[in-house]
């Protein structure tokens, strides 16, 4: 005799669940990350030109990370 209708006898495959924890520690540790950045935009974009010149980052790179959203990392600007 067989099975119940339609099955095929195989046992169905059961994917790996990852812990909700896991998860949520990923999520925490990504935003923790985007506002690290936000945070770090925002100071670069509060320093004055001459300390700019100081510590060697060029005007144009501050106006160019400014406008990046949160979630692209920073550029290695250093050569």
């Amino acid at each position: 005799m067989r099975g119940k209708a339609g099955s095929s006898g195989l046992a169905p495959v059961v994917a790996p669940r990852a812990s909700w924890s896991l998860i949520l520690g990923l999520i925490v540790a990504t935003l923790r990350e985007w506002r690290h950045r936000r945070v770090g935009r925002r100071e670069l974009a509060s320093l004055d030109k001459r300390t700019l010149r100081d510590i060697g980052i060029d005007p144009g790179v501050v106006e160019y990370e400014m406008y990046q959203w949160f979630w692209r990392p920073p550029r290695d600007w250093r050569d």
